[in-house]
């Protein structure tokens, strides 16, 4: 039994992926791989699991082949484990995810991948890719939470993002901002360009305008009147206490000789 699991490794290993990259060949892997580590430098469990994983992977049972490169990989991180869960993944159309691992698995350089079996994981790599989208958004203010179909994803500007195939909503919202959503459509392969300019809302569009109120008040024509007939009406008030006497009548300058002053009842001034 272990060495028919064994064979099924060295054959997984030597995969070739174009164009038939789900299909395990029957003959030996390329003997001028990388030499691979002994079993006594593996941790307990990493052998077991990765034969468990070939079984299944085997027998297309690649949700639980991809689950089991993983448990492998945690025991022992190196490019092998990096290459299964890559097909895996490629086997459940999962092709982000895939391109994620395959490039992991070319530039690690435990177990590193070498000979014919690199070229078929580049290969694998170049298949992955046509079906997905490379998307650079343009996000502003760059602060904004940016979402795909509902889900939160880190944004780093001028980083494309990946897209599988088919329908895809991006999303952007910021605080003090309308919120901004655009559709688009994968078809495999294309590279494109998404922005995403929020706006302020109106809330803060009052906010930002607070300071210019006062300048735009002292220049208002209507303020100046309110002002000037304020002060019109206190002066005639101050002229009509400083011109009576105490018995509420109107001292005036007698233009007769001889100096002197008139008096005239205060009704006669407001009343005439």
């Amino acid at each position: 039994m272990h060495t028919r699991l064994m064979l099924a490794l060295s054959a997984l290993l030597s995969l070739h992926v174009a164009p038939f990259a789900s299909r395990v060949l029957a003959e030996p892997p390329n003997t001028e791989a990388a030499p691979r580590a002994s079993e006594g430098d593996e941790p307990a469990g990493y052998r077991e699991t990765v034969e468990q994983a070939l079984s299944e992977y085997a027998a297309k049972n690649y949700e639980e082949a991809s689950s089991l490169f993983a448990r492998a990989h945690a025991l022992y991180p190196n490019a092998r484990t990096l290459r299964g869960q890559g097909m895996t993944a490629f086997e459940l159309r999962r092709y982000e995810e895939s391109i994620g691992f395959l490039e992991g698995a070319l530039r690690a350089g435990a177990k590193a991948l070498d000979g014919q079996l690199r070229a078929d994981t580049q290969a694998l790599l170049v298949r992955a890719q046509s079906f997905v989208a490379r998307v650079e958004v343009d996000l502003s203010p760059s602060s904004a939470t940016l979402a795909i179909d509902g889900k939160p994803v880190p944004y780093t500007p001028r980083t494309p993002l990946l897209l599988g195939l088919g329908e895809h909503a991006l999303s952007a919202e910021a605080e003090g901002y309308r919120p901004e959503r655009k559709n688009v459509r994968v078809r495999g392969g294309e590279v494109l360009r998404i922005d995403l300019q929020l706006t302020a809302s109106a809330l803060e569009v009052t906010r930002e305008q607070r300071p210019d109120q006062p300048r735009r008040l002292v220049k208002s024509p209507w303020l100046w009147t309110a002002v000037g007939a304020v002060v019109v009406g206190a002066a005639v008030a101050g002229v009509l206490l400083a011109t009576r006497d105490d018995g509420g009548s109107r001292v005036v300058p007698n233009m007769v000789a001889g100096g002197g002053k008139q008096v005239e009842p205060l009704s006669a001034l407001v009343f005439p």
